[in-house]
């Protein structure tokens, strides 16, 4: 893989998306080249991952999930009001919305009207996004 894409996609925390690896120079049979050879791990429908990075599940939904709100369980736990760790993952999306599936996770979904949505909605920025 050419050097400077590499350090294109660790700037981005190592996971990065199709559009913004075009956007960087790579061609898509490029992209699936470096899949093929290790130096990439599909992870999703367009994103993609360095094979040495950690991988968290909650940053992959919000890449590949529009309009996705972490709620009940999981937002207690990423607001340090919740002392154990979701055994699953709990978020709230507009009707009508698509669901999000992660790998070897339980997922639960509330779904709400879209107006409804960004009522008393919080964002924070965290140490890994």
């Amino acid at each position: 893989m050419d050097k400077k894409i590499k350090n294109k996609i660790k700037e981005k925390g190592g996971i990065i998306k199709t559009s913004e690896l075009v956007s960087f120079g790579a061609y898509k049979p490029t992209i699936a080249s470096y899949v093929k050879k290790g130096e990439l791990i599909k992870l999703k429908y367009g994103v993609y991952a360095l094979p040495e990075v950690f991988l968290d599940d909650l940053y992959i939904i919000t890449l590949v999930t529009k309009n996705v709100v972490f709620s009940h369980e999981e937002a207690l736990f990423l607001n340090d009001l919740s002392n154990r760790t979701p055994n699953f993952y709990s978020f709230t999306m507009k009707y009508g919305g698509k669901l999000p599936i992660v790998s070897n996770t339980r997922n639960e979904c509330h779904y709400v009207k879209k107006e409804m949505l960004n009522i008393c909605l919080e964002t924070r920025k965290n140490d890994v996004w």
